[in-house]
């Protein structure tokens, strides 16, 4: 048993569990006077709703990753225990230098021999978690990441070679027609940490921050196997602006 920083603990057995590492804390971008956590959509915060659309069948347990101020001036943490009750909460006591840095926060609880995936807080899939997870999984490779069609700057993008591997992760450049869709599986949480740390000593930030699909280049240098998994475009939602939830709203695809 282990204890978490706001005083609950964390309970684990000797089996093989899932860690699903949601990174939330950032910019504190308000809309309708709340931070986009718990801005509203189909009646549930947008948190909840990303959480509940993990359908994955094998045991997780989830950790996130949240502003101080989010945690204090609306009790996140108690919210995240009642959604998740085995939940890890790390608060995040100012900005960070990216993603990357936001989800170091949580090594107390991702390094380890443990299966590991990264999620981005603001987004729905209409495709199953479970799919992919299954298939990085059964085919025992060292990185996973889950991609789609795209041809603009705003995405980072994965090269494959002739057999199919990710041979490279560029961030906010085109170097194939595959965009990451901002989900990424690390066979072992110690494998992300030991690389996230060697991306930080290197400096390979982009515009002062760091970025999660960077760290799959030191995968690269280590020899080890990456793939990815093609879902369709139309099956990904960003959530990022209230134009993109209320067009989402209006799709009336979540019960």
């Amino acid at each position: 048993m282990r204890i978490l920083r706001d005083g609950l603990p964390r309970l684990k057995g000797g089996f093989r569990m899932l860690n699903i590492l949601v990174p939330i804390a950032g910019p504190n971008i308000e809309i309708n006077n709340y931070p986009k956590p718990l801005v509203e959509i189909y009646d549930k915060s947008l948190i909840e709703l990303v959480t509940k659309n993990v359908d994955i069948a094998e045991p997780h347990q989830f950790t996130f990753v949240v502003n101080r101020e989010d945690y204090d001036k609306f009790y996140l943490g108690s919210m995240l225990r009642i959604m998740e009750p085995t939940s890890n909460v790390v608060i995040a006591e100012g900005d960070t230098a990216g993603a990357l840095c936001s989800a170091l926060l949580a090594v107390d609880y991702i390094d380890n021999d443990d299966p590991l995936l990264i999620i981005s807080g603001d987004q729905y899939l209409r495709s199953s978690y479970n799919d992919f997870y299954a298939y990085f999984s059964t085919n025992k490779v060292d990185g996973g990441i889950v991609t789609f069609h795209a041809l603009h700057p705003k995405w980072s993008y994965v090269k494959l070679d002739e057999a199919g591997n990710v041979v490279e992760v560029a961030e906010k450049r085109v170097i194939s027609n595959l965009a990451t869709a901002g989900i990424f599986y690390f066979k072992t949480g110690r494998l992300f940490v030991e690389c996230a740390q060697g991306t930080i000593k290197k400096g390979k930030a982009l515009n002062g921050k760091y970025y999660i699909s960077e760290v799959y280049n030191e995968l690269i240098l280590k020899n080890m196997k990456i793939v990815s998994y093609t879902i369709n475009h139309k099956d990904l939602f960003k959530l990022n602006t209230p134009e993109q939830i209320a067009k989402f709203q209006e799709l009336n695809i979540v019960g």
